[in-house]
């Protein structure tokens, strides 16, 4: 296999890894948010200040249908129907 070709793949499977632990991360804050809301009721905007997220973040974590709702309506503000 050429030398850049090696770099290549090598740089690839880096990358992968760096994803799947990002999305292990990202699993685990989201349930901490979502116990942050259940189980000390705080509100989004606590829980956003904390954190340090955005309220509107806090929200899709807590309530994952909005993300659907929102890109839907932005799939149909593209639409040149």
């Amino acid at each position: 296999m050429n030398v850049t070709a090696q770099q290549a793949r090598e740089a690839q499977r880096a990358a992968q890894l760096a994803r799947d632990q990002a999305r292990r991360h990202q699993q685990r804050r989201d349930m901490l948010v979502c116990l942050l809301h259940s189980r000390d009721q705080l509100t989004y905007a606590e829980i956003a200040k904390q954190v340090g997220l955005t309220p509107e973040t806090v929200a899709k974590i807590i309530n994952p249908q909005r993300r659907g709702r929102a890109a839907s309506i932005n799939q149909d503000s593209l639409s040149t129907d």
